[in-house]
This record gives C-alpha cells, structure tokens and sequence, in this order.
C-alpha cells in the first residue's frame, strides 16, 4: 500500500507547480470563472488478448504465444483532480480498472476446470475442485494532458495523452474440499494512454464528458519467467465540476 500513496503523492506535487503557476491573481475573475475542477468518471474497459513470452532459465531459450490470455469485457472507475487555465488542461487521475480472464493459452475457464477435475481423479484424489477464476485488475497513476477545441455551443472537443505509473495484478483463485486457495502476481511498470472525447457543459460548474481511450502499460510478470503483453482500450463517461 505505501507504494500506492508514494506514487500518488509524488503525482500531485509534480502536478501543483503548473496549477499555481497558470491560476489567475485576481481574486474576483478566478471567484467569477474558477479553474480547479473535480472528475469523476466510469464506464468500460476492454483489455486486449495478451501475449505471452516465457524463458526457460536453463537453456536460455525464449517461447512466445500469441493471444495467450483473452478476457471478458469489465468495467473501470477514475477519479481527478485538475486545472483548466491555459491552453492545455491539466489533471491528476487515479483510476481502477478490472477484467476476468475468459481463455487461457486456448482453453477457456470451465475446460480447464474440467480437465483439473478429470485429472484428479485419475490420481485417486478429490475432485471437489471448482471456482476457478482468474482476474485481471489494475491502479492507476496518471498525468494527464487535455487540448479542447472551444466551439459555439455548449459541445466541446477534445485531444488528450497521459504518462504515470500502473500497479498491475494477476490473481489465480479456486476452491478444493471447501478451502479456498489464491495466488497473485503484481507488478509496478510505466503506463501511458492517448484518447479523444466530447464535453458537454450544462452550467457555468457541471459538465459531463464521454470519451475514449487506449492505453498501455509494460509487460506484466507472473513469476520470474513469464512475461504478458498489457493494455487495451476504455469507454468512459463523467462529470466534472468546477470549484
């Protein structure tokens, strides 16, 4: 957890120099207009299938699969806090995203629950073995930039790009005789995302948003030797309020 709070501290003191810097030094126009804006944002996350590489430590010799995992469409929820002085807008995102993987180097879930069952008995043991699943989820830590496209009316358009930090998990999870057993595999790695979207103002302090986003993030380890490609897309949609 202090990983966490180390990343997201850092973020937002990176991110205050240019809000004070770009704020307004009269009290009635940043009164009249305000610039600091809260985001809150939910919607779809679309992981892409992910390829896998793993390296035999005594030979040295790589093996890669493509579409190694492929996972059920889940659902992501963002949190911001910005500055919308300037001609780019500025804003500081921390966002949780999750995925159930559905295929697993070309079985999918219930197969391979299957097959585990069929070999247990083979082996004269239990085959009270069941709930496997495996999750894919995912914390994010991000700075994000913003160019909108001021037009008449109340629409918006816009460009956006985003560099931070993804603390990536890849948990393994089944039952046998009643005991749940789980195993995780986590990673710290650089993320990056660009997208585009509409704003939709309402009043002078509520906007909505919707948007699309694709994004990336360097590969996942699930142990020492393998390795997975990591990243997708997002459809979202938010509210903004300005302070």
């Amino acid at each position: 957890m202090n990983k966490y709070a180390f990343a997201i501290i850092t973020a937002v003191a990176l991110s205050a120099s240019p809000v004070n810097a770009t704020a307004s030094t009269d009290p009635a126009k940043n009164a009249s207009t305000g610039s600091v804006y809260l985001k809150l944002s939910g919607g779809l996350c679309m992981l892409n299938n992910s390829d896998a590489e793993a390296t035999d430590t005594a030979s040295s010799i790589t093996t890669k699969w493509n579409d190694a995992f492929k996972y059920k469409n889940g659902y992501v929820f963002e949190g911001a806090v910005g500055d919308s002085t300037g001609k780019l807008r500025g804003e500081i995102a921390i966002g949780y995203q999750s995925d159930d993987v559905t295929e697993l180097f070309g079985s999918d879930i219930e197969t391979l629950e299957s097959t585990v069952k069929e070999t247990l008995q083979q082996w004269g043991l239990s085959d009270s073995y069941d709930d496997l699943s495996i999750k894919s989820s995912a914390i994010t830590v991000m700075y994000n930039l913003f160019a909108d496209y001021k037009m008449k009316g109340p629409v918006s358009p816009y460009l956006m790009g985003g560099l931070g930090v993804a603390f990536t998990d890849m948990k393994f999870s089944f039952s046998y005789n009643g005991v749940k057993f789980d195993n995780s595999y986590d990673k710290t790695s650089f993320a990056w995302q660009v997208g585009a979207g509409l704003g939709l103002k309402v009043t002078d302090k509520v906007s909505f948003d919707l948007g699309y986003r694709y994004f990336k993030t360097m590969n996942v380890d699930l142990g020492s030797d393998v390795r997975l490609t990591f990243g997708g897309s997002k459809i979202m949609a938010g509210m903004q309020y300005l302070l």
